[in-house]
């Protein structure tokens, strides 16, 4: 079980405000704007905020959990009022309201038991509310160059920088859709975030306009980008 003390470990060690993340968080937080109309918002992970800067002004109601103190501290500080701050790891969380959106970006691959989580976090929606999920695609360009070049031996191989931030699988769209389905949600919309050639460190010095067209053109390469966008609802039962 991952500890609040090993969250902090690993927030002493990610920036998700330097790294090369940033991009793809920013481009996530657009695509979610570009689809909310209003409700409450319920951002599970944080990280040092890039999702949560963006949003903070423009939703209702922001209520964002994290299990690490050192993450939750710097955006308390830095955001006030805007949002509210909850300290909790997900499986411990119980919301005293429910919410027209849920936000899970980069989670699911952290848990142990994805699935009876998501079956909790059903609770949490409101009527016709909308789970948006987020995770890394075991099937990205870059992973599957990797393959070729013998740098791994399978697709869903941890790597040393999986571990080193609790990752504990890696995804790809037919594990996710499993995993939602089985408990219980409809994926009503899906996109691949961004075409990613190579790692984070062998890109970080490419230009922004390099960087942005690749966002555009994961498009052209459906379950290759380098994340997994799915949109769901939970599924109604029938009579």
């Amino acid at each position: 079980m991952t500890t609040n003390r090993d969250l902090d470990q690993i927030a002493s060690e990610y920036d998700s405000l330097s790294d090369f993340d940033h991009h793809a968080i920013a481009h996530e937080a657009d695509l979610f704007l570009a689809d909310y109309v209003d409700g409450a918002v319920l951002e599970l992970g944080c990280a040092r905020g890039g999702m949560t800067r963006k949003l903070a002004p423009i939703v209702d109601r922001l209520v964002v959990v994290d299990g690490s103190e050192t993450y939750l501290t710097e955006l308390r500080r830095d955001l006030g009022q805007q949002a509210e701050f909850v300290s909790s790891r997900f499986e411990d969380y119980d919301p005293a309201s429910t919410f027209r959106h849920v936000l899970a970006a980069r989670i699911l691959e952290h848990l142990q038991e994805p699935v009876a989580f998501l079956k909790r976090l059903r609770g949490w929606l409101e009527p016709h509310g909308m789970l948006h999920v987020i995770v890394p695609n075991a099937r990205s360009f870059h992973r599957l160059l990797g393959l070729e070049m013998g740098l791994i031996k399978d697709l869903h191989e941890l790597g040393e920088r999986d571990r080193r931030v609790g990752h504990v699988r890696v995804y790809d769209s037919d594990m996710l859709m499993r995993d939602l389905e089985s408990a219980g949600f409809r994926v009503t919309w899906r996109r691949d975030v961004m075409l990613k050639p190579l790692s984070n460190a062998q890109m970080e010095t490419w230009e922004p306009a390099i960087i942005d067209a690749l966002f555009r053109m994961a498009r052209h390469f459906p379950d290759h980008g380098n994340e997994l966008y799915f949109r769901c609802e939970a599924a109604r039962v029938r009579p």
